[in-house]
């Protein structure tokens, strides 16, 4: 009798275990998703900008600083027979309404970084007397010259993203979306982009017909989680 009490009691204390870290690695992987939208490898996106900063720059005390969901954009003119495009190079000579981005240009400031998690093309258009500014969506009938390139993105004059085309940018290619109407592109893996460090995202065409009217511009747009300088050390 007391053996199989025995038994059972060790059989009751085995599920209990099994059920607790079940529940807990259950638990943990949740809440990389609620993190970054999706579970990483394990990695939210504050969690790899630490491993980045700290294995690769040592730099220790990002986790100290203030959290923040961080866009920037930049915007480039499109040119006859456009060929490349490097956003956020020489972004210092331009300004609002065509980046965020300051006096820094093309790298982020002390206490600074971004986890890449989304990006979004767009036409940006100004008419010839300059009084019409239209946000205009990139489409395959209406811009097949873009869709055909390709987008990949430098760090430190490294290439740490090889190329993408930008066709998957749309929807219709763009396994990340369940809409016929958004664009947005969702990287699969986490690209941080460390503080104090060039940066530039690269787009190559297949060359480029301007329209009659005005201008257009290819813009750029950057999400991600992000870190910025706290003041004081308690936030």
């Amino acid at each position: 009798m007391k053996t199989k009490n025995i038994i059972f009691l060790c059989l009751a204390v085995l599920a209990i275990v099994v059920t607790y870290v079940l529940t807990n690695s259950a638990h943990a992987a949740g809440g990389a998703i609620l993190a970054g939208g999706f579970a990483f490898s394990g990695a939210s996106p504050q969690d790899k900008i630490q491993q980045v900063v700290d294995k690769g720059f040592g730099i220790k005390n990002i986790s100290g600083q203030q959290g923040t969901t961080r866009i920037i954009y930049d915007t480039l003119e499109l040119e006859a027979n456009t060929k490349y495009l490097y956003f956020f190079k020489d972004c210092n000579t331009r300004a609002f309404p065509f980046t965020n981005l300051g006096s820094f240009g093309n790298k982020l400031e002390a206490g600074e970084t971004l986890s890449v998690l989304f990006a979004q093309l767009n036409i940006f258009h100004i008419s010839s007397d300059l009084k019409r500014k239209t946000i205009l969506e990139i489409t395959p009938a209406a811009y097949n010259d873009i869709l055909r390139g390709e987008i990949q993105l430098q760090i430190a004059n490294t290439t740490v993203m090889k190329p993408i085309r930008l066709l998957n940018f749309f929807s219709a290619w763009n396994k990340t979306v369940k809409s016929t109407t958004v664009n947005v592109f969702t990287f699969d893996s986490i690209l941080v982009i460390p503080p104090m460090v060039d940066f530039t995202f690269i787009v190559q065409m297949d060359g480029y017909t301007i329209p009659e009217d005005g201008k257009d511009y290819l813009q750029l747009t950057v999400e991600g989680v992000g870190s910025i300088l706290a003041p004081k050390r308690t936030l």
